[in-house]
């Protein structure tokens, strides 16, 4: 994570795109605050142009954000191992095993 303190306009900074769950890179371009709360909103712009940039804008917390690709790859592994270790303290048994799929399952 990036401290918001240390973010600048037109910063390139990286982070995990929550629909393709890509490792991108993109540049400051808006620091908002917003007024209801301490949080800050991160305005982000992609360039086409570059191999490992996202396209268009995005809007992004702090908390997604990273200075470098290897940090954010290595907070997007350490998401995922945390979700990993969440599951295998789930499955402690074989009905814990059998009822797995069915608790995390989206119901339509």
């Amino acid at each position: 994570m990036i401290n918001i303190n240390k973010i600048k306009i037109n910063q390139k900074v990286w982070f995990k795109e929550h629909w393709t769950e890509r490792i991108v890179c993109g540049f400051v371009s808006e620091i908002t605050r917003r007024t209801d709360n301490e949080e800050h909103t991160i305005k982000v712009k992609g360039k086409s142009y570059l191999e490992d940039s996202f396209i268009g804008i995005t809007h992004q917390s702090p908390d997604n954000l990273f200075a470098t690709k290897e940090e954010a790859i290595a907070a997007a592994k350490q998401e995922s191992q945390d979700w990993v270790d969440d599951y295998k303290k789930e499955i402690t048994d074989i009905a814990s095993l059998v009822a797995f799929p069915l608790s995390h399952t989206p119901v339509q």
